[in-house]
Parts: C-alpha cells; sequence; structure tokens
C-alpha cells in the first residue's frame, strides 16, 4: 500500500487550469479542468469544484464519476467526464445561476480539487478568478431624455439586467439628481454641481422624487442618473439624462387640466377635489369615446359619467375642435395611491393618463 501510494505520487499529477465563461456555467462546465499526468500510466482520478462569489459565499458544487487522465496533458473534457452529484447553494446568485446557467455581474473564483480513485488522496488543488460582466447593462427609462414634467415630484423609472437578489454583499444602487446650470450640459451638471437628491440602496426601480427632498422649480432642468456601486467603488453607470418641469405659469398651459398621451411615462396627474380633467386640443375625428379605470388594486372601473365641458350635450363624445373633459371621481371611492385612466376612441387608437388620489 506504502508503494503504491508513493507511485501515484511520483507521477505528480496536476491541474493546469479551468475554463469556464460567464455565460456558461454548467454543472458540465464544472468539469472543464485541464490536467496534466506526468507519469507513464493512465489514472483514474475524480474532481470537486466549487463555486464562491467575491464574499466567499459558496453557490456551487459539482462532483464528478471516475474519469481517467492518461500519460501527458489531458485537455478540458478528455476521459468521458461525467457529473455524479450537483449542489446548489441557497440564496440568491445561487438561484440565478442555477435558473440563467450564467453568473450574475461581479468578481467569482473557481476551485477544483483533484483526487485519485485509487488512494483517494487529493493531489492538487486549483483556484482560479472569473470577472463576470457581459450581462451588466444600466438604462433610465422616464422621464425620457429632454422630457418636460408636469409635476414637481415626477416618477424616476431605471432599469437594469439583474434581479436585486443577485447583489453580493458591499454592492448597491445609487440615483443621483441635479440640477443644471445656464448652458451646461447633463453630464457637465452632473459632475461638477452638488446633487439636490441622492438615494442610496435603491431596491426598486420606480422612484418618486421625494416630497422631503429639495423642492423641484418650475421652468428648471435637472440632470439624473443611476450607478452601481461595490464597496465604494462605481462599477457601471447609466447615460446622464435631463428632464425640466413644466413652466406652468407660461401663457397657454394649463396646471389643471393634463392633456391625453399615447403610452404613460413618468408624469401624472394630481387628483384635486376628486375631479379628473383632461382635454384634447385638436380633434379631427369624431365619435364616442370609452374610458376605463384601471385602480392600484388592478381592478376595473368603468360606471362614472364623462362629461364634455366644450361641448354641451356631448358627454362620452368627441367633436372636432378642442375637446375638455371632466370626470367626478367621488362615487368611485379611489384609495390614496397611483390610477391609470384608459380613454379609447371609436377608431381603436388608445390613449393612457397615469393619476394620483391623494
Amino acid at each position: 500500500m506504502f508503494f503504491t501510494s508513493t507511485l501515484v505520487k511520483a507521477q505528480n499529477i496536476s491541474i493546469d487550469g479551468i475554463q469556464i465563461t460567464p455565460f456558461n456555467v454548467t454543472p458540465d462546465a464544472m468539469l472543464s479542468a485541464t490536467i496534466m499526468n506526468n507519469g507513464v500510466t493512465t489514472i483514474a482520478v475524480q474532481t470537486v469544484s466549487k463555486l464562491y462569489n467575491q464574499d466567499n459565499l459558496l453557490l456551487l458544487t459539482v462532483k464528478s464519476a471516475s474519469f481517467s487522465v492518461v500519460p501527458g496533458l489531458n485537455n478540458s473534457f478528455s476521459g468521458s467526464r461525467k457529473v455524479a452529484a450537483v449542489e446548489y447553494a441557497n440564496n440568491g446568485q445561487a438561484n440565478y445561476l442555477k435558473t440563467t446557467r450564467s453568473l450574475s455581474s461581479g468578481n467569482f473564483r473557481v476551485c477544483v480539487e483533484l483526487t485519485t480513485v485509487h488512494t483517494s488522496e487529493t493531489e492538487d488543488e486549483f483556484c482560479d478568478e472569473i470577472e463576470s460582466d457581459h450581462n451588466q447593462y444600466l438604462y433610465l427609462i422616464s422621464p425620457s431624455d429632454d422630457d418636460c414634467q408636469n409635476t414637481k415630484n415626477p416618477m424616476l423609472i431605471w432599469a437594469h439586467s439583474e434581479p436585486f437578489n443577485v447583489l453580493s454583499k458591499g454592492e448597491s444602487f445609487t440615483m443621483i439628481v441635479t440640477e443644471m446650470k445656464e448652458k451646461q450640459s447633463p453630464e457637465e451638471a452632473m459632475n461638477m454641481n452638488t446633487p439636490i437628491m441622492t438615494k442610496n440602496n435603491l431596491l426598486t426601480h420606480n422612484l418618486q422624487y421625494p416630497y422631503e427632498a429639495r423642492p423641484l422649480k418650475e421652468g428648471a432642468s435637472y440632470a439624473w442618473l443611476v450607478q452601481k456601486v461595490s464597496n465604494g467603488v462605481i462599477v457601471a453607470k447609466t447615460d446622464v439624462w435631463k428632464f425640466t418641469v413644466c413652466d406652468n405659469r407660461a401663457p397657454g398651459i394649463d396646471p389643471e387640466i393634463i392633456s391625453l398621451r399615447t403610452n404613460i411615462d413618468g408624469s401624472y396627474y394630481i387628483i384635486k377635489n376628486n375631479i379628473l380633467q383632461f382635454k384634447v386640443e385638436e380633434s379631427t375625428i369624431e365619435g364616442a369615446i370609452n374610458c376605463k379605470i384601471y385602480t392600484s388594486a388592478r381592478s376595473v372601473k368603468q360606471s362614472f359619467v364623462v362629461k364634455n365641458l366644450s361641448h354641451q350635450n356631448a358627454d362620452n363624445t368627441k367633436k372636432m375642435g378642442y375637446n375638455e373633459y371632466e370626470i367626478d371621481l367621488t362615487s368611485l371611492n379611489l384609495v390614496t395611491g397611483f390610477h391609470t385612466l384608459e380613454v379609447a376612441e371609436a377608431a381603436g387608437k388608445l390613449y393612457l393618463i397615469k393619476f394620483y388620489v391623494p
């Protein structure tokens, strides 16, 4: 027994590397170690491969069945390697890995332990670092770049490529808003001016500009972005976008009546005295309109009166030219929160208005 063990040791079996790409982390890929057999005989071996995140948290363990390594260099999948056992950890990154077969963004470490079947002794251990950023992107959604907002507390909407539960310790997202000075670009404002609002540790993609933050001013423009921060270092960020708070004091703009929109953006209408008003400024098509309200609880309200204030005896109808409508929400008993009005023309075109009931 002593002679056999010494003989195997003398053959000096070692791991030269492992071939794993961040976008293809499967149990089979975890067996892809390159193994050097400096001896003269074929030897049966097994491997145990473990994947850790940057906080040294174990994500995945893969054990191989016995396979053979011939003298010389054995490449990634030589020796008819097969998976014998797979165990994913119970955490966000491990669940993401199991579902997508790819790594979330960040730094990871894979370690492989090589043993001989005959002696069950560890012949070599090898670890390698994996940097994953192929799947890392951030982008802003609303307000769209250079948009004008009819509210001083707009909804700021952004997105990123991965779920929040795959963040490692020390990773977080931060939103920054800063006021732009005259003749400044959004990038210059972000780099040079003191932020008026910084929100750390974001865990949602929707953030209403806080009422307790420094108030936004009518007619002023603001630059904003979202950053990903890892242990105090910015590792990714969106483009810098600009939005302006509409100057509702300007002639021709009525702050109390909202224009119909074909899609929902970050703006919304604040209800006053349970009255919702909206308008169609230049109508060239006549016909009935159908209105529905989708509540915050996802129920649908259809039994309410839509008055056309611009054309007497024309309720629920759109006439040529300017049309201004009013809906009394009192009977609907809407709870505090965001709701959506859907307006459908007879021709089938849809308009949406997001509104907030205080």
